[in-house]
């Protein structure tokens, strides 16, 4: 389920699996899919489900499951009533990881910790009430993470604010996941996950998109919330800079007249990489 969900999930800009670094060591133990299912149904019966899509959960626990390998921590900044929370402590619980959660709504964080201890998972997670910037600058923000997921402030000031944080310790994890890309409001313009993505990491970061994606946009909730196109998106770290600000020397003249070949160009472009761009 969690494989293919993952796969159905990314046919837009589907990443290579050999260049992007996603890799299932089969060291890991499996998730038990009867146990995610068991968690889900307690979380939904007990009024703390995840507001998220079931293929954008899948492809989040993937992600952490596959890369296990690179880190001993997950950092989930934002839990809501710990519906995704409670699968990732199990996740961690099983993978010998340590969760990270922050939020700044103190009710909200409480509800969490309290769900995720009554369910057996307490001793792999520690809960902070602060923002983002504040644990970035704490002594308990962690090295060596698998990823950070983000999933709290929506306004594009908000995921901002976040986004230039977590450019100051991007060494420190492997992948960054943000829910509700294209999050939009009918009454209200001042959301902007994605504007605020493009604005700190440029508009050619690498991006893999998961969990719902269309060519047209959702139909509104009452509060008028919808997405435009893709629910969340992965970046993987680290991030180069350099890759996308770097000036590029201008082809030659005669690069520019093969790229342009109408026979030689599609060949070269294909077997060299050559554009004249």
């Amino acid at each position: 389920m969690l494989e293919q969900n993952f796969e159905k999930t990314t046919d837009i800009g589907k990443p290579d699996r050999s260049a992007s670094g996603f890799q299932f060591p089969m060291k890991y133990p499996n998730l038990s899919e009867e146990k995610l299912f068991e968690l889900r149904n307690i979380i939904t019966k007990r009024g703390s489900a995840s507001q998220t899509k079931t293929a954008y959960q899948d492809a989040v626990l993937f992600f952490i499951r596959s890369n296990a390998f690179r880190g001993d921590n997950v950092v989930e900044v934002g839990c809501y009533k710990g519906g995704l929370t409670v699968q990732y402590a199990y996740l961690c619980q099983q993978l010998g990881k340590k969760l990270h959660v922050i939020d700044y709504d103190k009710e909200l964080l409480e509800e969490t910790k309290k769900l995720v201890y009554e369910l057996g998972y307490g001793n792999v997670a520690s809960f902070y009430n602060m923002d983002y910037e504040s644990f970035v600058s704490s002594e308990s923000f962690p090295q060596n993470t698998i990823a950070t997921i983000i999933d709290a402030d929506h306004s594009y000031a908000g995921c901002l604010k976040d986004c230039n944080t977590l450019k100051k310790v991007l060494p420190s994890m492997y992948g960054v996941i943000f829910h509700d890309f294209t999050l939009r409001y009918t009454t209200w313009d001042g959301v902007g996950v994605d504007k605020a993505i493009y604005e700190v990491f440029g508009q050619h970061v690498r991006l893999y998109p998961i969990g719902f994606q269309s060519v047209c946009s959702e139909t509104p909730t009452p509060e008028g919330a919808y997405l435009e196109s893709n629910e969340g998106v992965i970046m993987v770290v680290p991030w180069q800079p350099a890759d996308v600000f770097a000036q590029k020397e201008p082809p030659s003249k005669l690069r520019q007249w093969l790229v342009r070949t109408p026979i030689l160009g599609p060949l070269l472009a294909k077997c060299c990489n050559m554009t004249d761009k």
